[in-house]
């Protein structure tokens, strides 16, 4: 599976590592610029984008395997767009429970926060958005896809055309 992905799976994961950097960085601007970066918690703030970006390039090929088996262009069946809307909310649901489980195994292995009740509440309160950040993202990813697949498409056309015309003269 890793060899059909449009781009070679070590950029992938690059990108996510970098993602996960830039959006932990993204949260530390403000205690940066406030001067309060006593008041910044590292592990409540940056970790979670590292966990989310590194955990990405993992699914990566279940999202580029959905992209080629189930089409939702004017060539795709309504059960293909059916079930590819059905897999644009099964894997950021995979995604969200095994990042949150690493999240808390990480933190109460390096003896910071224990998972409790009160915690528990916090994680089901926050669950809908980002639940929704992860659809987002999935179809982030798709989308990328697609114009991988178009731009693949239009120069094979390209070279289809150079080749006829080659014919011609």
């Amino acid at each position: 599976m890793l060899k059909k992905l449009p781009l070679p799976f070590f950029i992938i994961l690059l990108a996510g590592i970098a993602l996960g950097l830039i959006m932990s960085f993204k949260a530390m601007m403000p205690y940066l610029y406030w001067g309060e970066m006593e008041k910044f918690i590292w592990y409540r703030s940056a970790l979670p984008h590292v966990l989310n970006y590194l955990f990405w390039p993992v699914l990566v090929p279940f999202i580029y395997a959905t992209f080629l088996k189930f089409k939702i262009g004017k060539e795709g069946s309504i059960s293909d767009k059916l079930i590819t809307v059905a897999i644009s909310f099964a894997i950021p649901l995979l995604h969200e429970f095994i990042t949150t489980f690493i999240y808390f195994m990480l933190l109460a292995g390096l003896d910071i926060v224990y998972f409790n009740e009160s915690i528990w509440l916090q994680v089901k309160a926050a669950f809908p958005g980002v639940y929704i950040g992860r659809i987002v993202e999935f179809w982030i990813v798709y989308g990328l896809f697609a114009a991988f697949d178009y731009y693949k498409r239009l120069k094979n056309k390209q070279a289809e055309l150079s080749r006829i015309e080659s014919l011609n003269f």
